[in-house]
């Protein structure tokens, strides 16, 4: 949603998601004050932010509010059980189960030529149908992310899934959401600030980002990143990678920034276990 009503006890108006300056400014201002702007309909809002999105900025329901029924906002089940969404969209965060499966798949597509994704996959637990007259305050549709202001893992529901593409194969829908990607690395680019990798691919440059975010998570798997980027630009090595990341077309390449080392193997490696492995 981009818009809320702002309520307190001297001003009701409705604000625009981009007019929050700052989540500091949403934290001094503007939290336990915002509501769904639909006539009738009392659900409470939150801020976030969406560092990767075109759209950075939006408000969602806040956990445990309901829209009323009436609103355009809310989610209902039809006597089938199936969920009818509303026009809202939210990010959910992934289990790390789910990131090792998605990185497993698509591993295997590529070593294993009888293996077939459908036959291995769990996308964590089914939940049950609703009865016929049943709601839900689920939030709005559901879209895959790694982002720490995401909403959290629910348990004993189905986790959002996560589109897998091959290097070459990305498409325009692909911007600004994440994927699982798999290809071949031929080349590096390494600089002071940060590391970049970049597939083999016939089109526009697909490079993956390895910058603050990473580093903050283990300096350890930074050097081995580091380490592996130099192997690659001495040699003529292809390594085949699988990795998790939000697609950024940019002017003059594509770019996915992995943002720690859980996101990404390396023949179906860990970065500290592919290096191990080379230095042996």
């Amino acid at each position: 949603m981009d818009k809320a009503l702002f309520k307190t006890d001297n001003t009701i108006k409705i604000i625009n998601a981009q007019d929050v300056g700052s989540r500091k400014e949403y934290k001094e201002k503007y939290i336990g004050k915002l509501y769904c702007p639909e006539h009738g309909c009392n659900a409470q809002l939150v801020f976030a932010e969406l560092p990767f999105e075109r759209h950075s900025k939006i408000f969602k329901t806040h956990p445990g509010s309901e829209h009323s029924k009436l609103c355009p906002h809310r989610i209902t089940h039809d006597y089938t059980g199936s969920p009818t969404f509303s026009s809202e969209t939210f990010s959910q965060a992934i289990s790390d189960k789910h990131v090792k499966s998605v990185l497993d798949t698509l591993y295997k597509r590529n070593s294993e030529p009888e293996f077939s994704p459908s036959a291995s996959k769990k996308r964590g637990t089914v939940s049950k149908h609703p009865s016929k007259d049943s709601t839900t305050s689920l939030r709005g549709r559901a879209i895959a992310s790694i982002d720490k202001d995401a909403a959290p893992v629910v348990t004993g529901e189905r986790e959002p899934t996560v589109k897998k593409r091959k290097s070459q194969d990305i498409i325009s829908e692909d911007n600004g959401r994440l994927r699982g990607i798999d290809g071949k690395i031929t080349h590096a680019k390494i600089e002071k600030t940060f590391i970049e990798l970049y597939f083999e691919t016939s089109g526009k440059p697909l490079s993956l980002y390895f910058y603050n975010s990473f580093r903050d998570k283990s300096n350890q798997a930074y050097r081995y990143i580091e380490d592996l980027a130099k192997l690659l630009n001495e040699t003529d090595l292809t390594i085949l990678t699988c990795c998790l990341g939000v697609v950024e077309n940019l002017p003059d390449k594509i770019q996915i920034q992995i943002m720690g080392p859980e996101y990404i193997t390396f023949e179906g490696l860990s970065i500290y276990n592919y290096i191990r492995l080379k230095s042996a």
